[in-house]
């Protein structure tokens, strides 16, 4: 009940979970249970505890049970901050050293009646123990001894019995064996091949004689369908298990705790279940196209872990599947302990393990047979006693190692070592009766080994891969046989044996080679005229293998991908040019392999790895050509051949032309709205031609409008027309809004580097000022006038999270403000440690607080890692509780920033966490905690502008790989909503970046995609068809901001010989004051809509 237990290990090192403990507590128990190691029935064992700094580690006598190692540590063991602890196991003179863990010892305010003990020293506590445990261990040694010679009884009868059944099963094998090659033995004189073959496939598998090859093979194949479903295991192979999870991304990352499996898909009314005490999750990947409009396989989310069953539709799917499993305590997971235990009627997840064991046992035991067959004999001689293959996948680990078991009689032995893979310290060892007991023989290399054996003996075959530290990663394996060498082994090739098997192995290979020949021949002799006129135009293949669309383009067409032979692909056309890119087998564009084809009968030499060819083609100048895969000589004919359409590609296999207009229009009543409908189209690849809407004035890809009236509700349909002449119309609403009837507003502004900057906050405040209003702002960062919390970098995590340690410090007589925003004043305290002002409050006289975060890993306002939390931990804990913070350069850019005094004296430390928004006390989001703490009017509007990082990450999303995000912008709205039912809260969705840009670090298509996906999901969880509807507003500011103007431009000349001038933008992320002037705009007018 009140004991910490932890597992330990001595043999491997692996993730530890902090212990935390409160300086003076003596009442808890710490048990250790040792995972890799039998601990003797002798052994002593002594705790330490030692922190930086002190002299020596505090020590302690532990209690040994088994593998249980216990102690209870005193008042004083464990000192104030990060201790590490070891054990150390003692046996006789041996001594057994743990890898270390890790205690968070915090402190205790102090009792003033708290009397300070003397601890025991180590002797003393020997001492009193050593009399109690000597009579337990002289009981615990009898004990031992008695059960382990009752299970050494017990395993070698069972061992014998199992030998003696095996043993009885391979004759009746060997004698259906025997039956075929008496049928071959009776055989007349001249009798050929074939009727060797004849013969023996009458022979069935239980030695019956059919009357011809034909009954023999149908009578035994007949029940085959039926009973494959019947040998399929109905439990998951472990061997399609391995250790690891994936983190949010779908990444395969490593974990002790998780297992994951390969991909499989649902069938019909599959499902999987796991033991008592697991639980299950499923990833999900779905086929996207990319930028390129290839389709690729992306993860797109994971289950939370629930039960322990799971299970698909009722008709299955055709999307790719990972099982995840981990055990419901947290432990430590081991795929062996599931070894037939989930049981599922998924096929790519069940073994056929009985149909591959009992193929690897005929196998084994026709080879035995067919060596052993002497001349002339109607027995087999009895003289190979064992044989077997011991194989490990290695990829890691120390003292790994794969053994099998079998007993033998009293006589002399041979071992014959072959066809081994061994380790650098590999080796085959034989031991009697126990692993690690009387070693019998070692081998380190192939050959022959006798051994000699005086009584019935078990013996242990051992092959080691590793021992004291990893070595190389691989397939090692030994293959061995064991014979008794007093029988008399005749070879095979002294039988006549060899030649029936080098018969089957013949026919085996003229098959294969007749097969691979009917196939190469269907392949190449596939002629296929396509007819232009059938295919759309306007794309073509450009020279990175991508789809391309544009003004350029509308001469053009372009083929779906061809298969193309080893023998390369040969094309005829009657007039005109075409290109050809080269695939891989995954259809992925196979660098540098475009070409260009000029004349009639052009053949596509075939270059590794191709298995697709796509073509492009001058559409107006062709009508038909012909393409013939694998055969450069073969006579091309002209026109002969039907068109077959499912090679040419259609519009409907391009990316689909996809626009997401604002579900809600929103603009204020006589102000100029600017509606960039350029920004409203999702795969930015498929330029539009034109776009219009219904409402508003269009003047090209833009519409404007300066309304005089209230519009409540109004429908607007918006069009969208490509230069592939695809169009899309959609339907929406709009409104038009005054000022609502209100003093003063109270609004908070919460976000990442758009906020940071500050500039659309303010504009926010000043809009909505000239309407007559106060605007009252909250926040600790920024200027006057453009108050807010921010985090440069920021993601919902900023929000939803701690994010680290931060501190609260008392200042007075500041004359020069700091900076908050990024990169932010820095200063230094007097054990060196660097802080960077998060936050100021001050009055005209310069008296008030300074919030001071830690900046010194991560320059972009602190992390969530645990390096970062332990050295504002440690900085926080240790920091006077007053003294002089000196200025020095900032983490980021090396630089001392010109704000802010060069020293400031402050007094009075508070310790609380790097999110404003997160009480230190309830350790939980809590808007309340942070307006109450800092004296706040509960806010009337909060806007989040928020996403930005989250979805600009270098990867092309949907609205089901969001669902992450949007679950922690759930989280922040919720709770803001309990904490101020009234307030009114703006979801706004930041432009990607530059719209000219092809350098940023996101491309053009996947801004576009990105930013249009995170509004849809936004809007599926919080739009007008949800219960967020009378609080909560999307605001699509993205679709207000041009794209290229709302940016600082640079104009760079370059050339040495030919001078040009280019012209760029300067920075391609953050809009320039004038884009921030149009954020803040469309964000006002979603603010009056949603508060009227």
């Amino acid at each position: 009940m009140n004991t910490i237990k932890r597992d330990v290990y001595v043999l491997k090192n692996t993730i530890k979970i902090p212990i935390e403990v409160t300086k003076g507590t003596d009442a808890i128990t710490f048990e250790f249970t040792v995972r890799d190691y039998n601990l003797p029935a002798t052994a002593a064992a002594v705790a330490y505890a030692y922190r930086m700094g002190m002299k020596k580690p505090n020590s302690t006598l532990c209690d040994v049970s088994g593998n249980v190692i216990s102690f209870q540590p005193s008042v004083n063991f464990f000192e104030v901050g990060n201790n590490e602890l070891q054990i150390r196991v003692i046996n006789g003179d041996k001594s057994l050293i743990s890898f270390k863990e890790k205690v968070k010892c915090s402190d205790s305010m102090g009792f003033p009646d708290e009397e300070e003990e003397e601890n025991q020293s180590l002797i003393e506590q020997i001492i009193a123990q050593s009399g109690k445990e000597s009579g337990e261990r002289k009981a615990a040694d009898e004990k031992e001894r008695s059960e382990r010679k009752t299970a050494d009884e017990t395993e070698k009868s069972e061992r014998i019995a199992a030998d003696a059944k095996e043993k009885s099963e391979r004759q009746k094998e060997i004698a259906t064996e025997r039956a075929r090659i008496d049928q071959l033995t009776k055989m007349g004189e001249g009798s050929t091949t074939g009727d060797a073959e004849l013969a023996d496939i009458r022979v069935g598998n239980e030695g019956a004689k059919y009357s011809n090859a034909g009954n023999a093979v149908r009578s035994q194949t007949k029940d085959v369908p039926a009973m494959m479903d019947n040998l399929q295991s109905p439990y998951v192979d472990i061997s399609l298990l391995e250790q690891g999870s994936l983190n949010n991304t779908g990444t395969e990352i490593t974990s002790s705790k998780v297992l994951r499996s390969v991909e499989f898909h649902w069938n019909k009314n599959g499902k999987i279940t796991a033991p008592s005490g697991y639980k299950i999750a499923i990833a999900n990947y779905a086929m996207q196209s990319d930028e390129s409009g290839q389709m690729l396989q992306v993860y797109q989310s994971a289950t939370d872990y629930g039960g322990r069953q799971t299970s698909s539709k009722a008709d299955g799917d055709a999307e790719s599947r990972r099982l995840l499993i981990k055990r419901s305590d947290g432990a430590d997971i081991n795929a062996e302990d599931l070894k037939g235990k989930i049981t599922t009627n998924v096929p790519g997840l069940r073994a056929m393990d009985a149909i591959e064991n009992l193929e690897k046992k005929i196998k084994a035991d026709l080879d035995e047979s067919m060596d052993n067959i002497p001349i002339g004999a109607t027995d087999v001689v009895d003289s190979m006693v064992d044989s077997g293959r011991l194989e490990k996948d290695y990829t890691s680990g120390e003292y790994v190692y794969v053994k099998k078991t079998i007993t033998l009689d009293v006589g002399e032995y041979e071992i014959n070592l072959y066809n081994a893979v061994l380790s650098s310290v590999g080796v085959l060892r034989v031991f009697k009766d126990k692993i690690n007991g009387e070693v019998i023989l070692t081998a380190n290399k192939c050959g022959t080994y006798n051994f000699e054996l005086k009584e019935q003996t078990v013996l242990i075959i051992v092959m080691q891969v590793s021992l004291e530290k990893n070595v190389t990663a691989g397939i090692y394996k030994a293959y061995y046989s064991i014979y008794n060498t007093s029988s008399v082994i005749i070879p095979k090739k002294y039988t006549g044996v060899d030649k029936v098997e080098k018969k089957i192995n013949g026919v085996e290979e003229e098959t294969k080679v007749i097969t691979d020949n009917i196939i190469t021949n269907v392949i190449n002799f596939d002629a296929i005229t396509y007819n232009i006129s059938d295919a759309y135009t306007g794309c073509f293949v450009s020279k990175k293998g991508n789809i391309v669309a544009n003004q350029y383009s509308e001469n053009y067409c372009v083929t779906d991908y061809m298969v193309i032979s080893k023998k390369g692909l040969s094309i005829n056309l009657a007039v005109g040019n075409v290109f050809v890119a080269l695939y891989d087998i995954n259809k992925k564009y196979i660098a540098n392999s475009s070409i260009e084809l000029k004349k009639d009968n052009i053949y596509v030499p075939y270059i590794n790895n191709a298995a697709y060819a796509r073509f492009t083609l001058k559409a107006r100048e062709v009508e038909k050509f012909c393409v013939v895969r694998g055969e450069k000589s073969y006579t091309i004919p002209q026109n002969d051949f039907l068109f077959t359409e499912k090679f040419m590609l259609k519009f409907s296999d391009l990316t689909p032309l996809q626009a997401v207009p604002p579900e809600r229009l929103i603009v204020q009543k006589g102000k100029q709205t600017v509606l960039y409908m350029e920004n409203m189209i999702k795969n930015a690849n498929i330029l539009p031609k034109s776009v219009s809407q219904s409402v508003l004035t269009n003047i090209g890809n833009m519409a404007y409008t300066t309304p005089s009236s209230d519009v409540a509700d109004k429908p607007i349909t918006y069009h969208f027309e490509d230069c592939l002449r695809r169009t899309v119309d959609e339907t929406k609403k709009y409104s038009v809004v005054s000022a609502p009837s209100k003093d003063t507003l109270n609004v908070l502004c919460i976000g990442d580097s758009f906020t940071d900057i500050g500039t659309y906050v303010g504009t926010v405040k000043n809009d909505i000022e000239e309407d007559g209003i106060t605007v009252n702002q909250i926040g600790n960062m920024g200027v006057s006038g453009k108050r807010h919390e921010a985090r440069s970098g920021g993601t919902w995590e900023f929000v939803t999270t701690r994010q680290g340690r931060a501190i609260i410090v008392n200042v007075r007589g500041v004359t020069n403000l700091p900076t908050t925003g990024y990169p932010g004043t820095t200063y230094q305290d007097k054990n060196g440690f660097k802080w960077t002002v998060r936050g100021v409050t001050v009055d005209s006289n310069g008296n008030g607080k300074l919030i001071l975060g830690s900046f010194n890993v991560d320059s972009n306002y602190g992390s969530s890692s645990s390096n970062i939390t332990t050295d504002a931990d440690t900085a926080a804990n240790n920091i006077p509780t007053s003294g002089t913070l000196t200025k020095t350069s900032n983490a980021s850019t090396g630089l001392i920033t010109s704000s802010g005094d060069d020293t400031i004296t402050y007094s009075g430390v508070e310790k609380i966490y790097y999110n404003p928004f997160w009480n230190p006390t309830s350790d939980e989001l809590d808007f309340n905690y942070y307006i109450n703490k800092w004296n706040y009017n509960s806010p009337d509007v909060v806007v989040f502008s928020i996403g930005y990082n989250d979805v600009g990450n270098g990867k092309y999303h949907t609205v089901e790989s969001l669902a992450p995000i949007i679950a922690k912008a759930k989280v922040a709205v919720d709770r803001m909503h309990a904490d101020y039912p009234n307030a009114k809260i703006v979801l706004n969705v930041n432009p990607l970046g530059y719209g000219g840009d092809t350098s940023n670090e996101i491309s053009e298509s996947m801004r576009s995609n990105n930013q249009i996906t995170y509004y849809e999901a936004l809007i599926n969880e919080f739009g007008e068809t949800t219960e967020y509807k009378s609080y909560v507003v999307v605001c699509p500011s993205f679709m207000f901001v041009d794209r290229v103007d709302a940016y600082n431009l640079k104009t760079v000349t370059i050339g040495r010989r030919i001078s040009k001038t280019i012209t760029t933008a300067g920075d391609v992320t953050h809009c320039n004051t004038d884009g921030m002037n149009q954020i803040a705009d469309s964000i006002v007018a979603y603010i009056y809509y949603l508060i009227n």
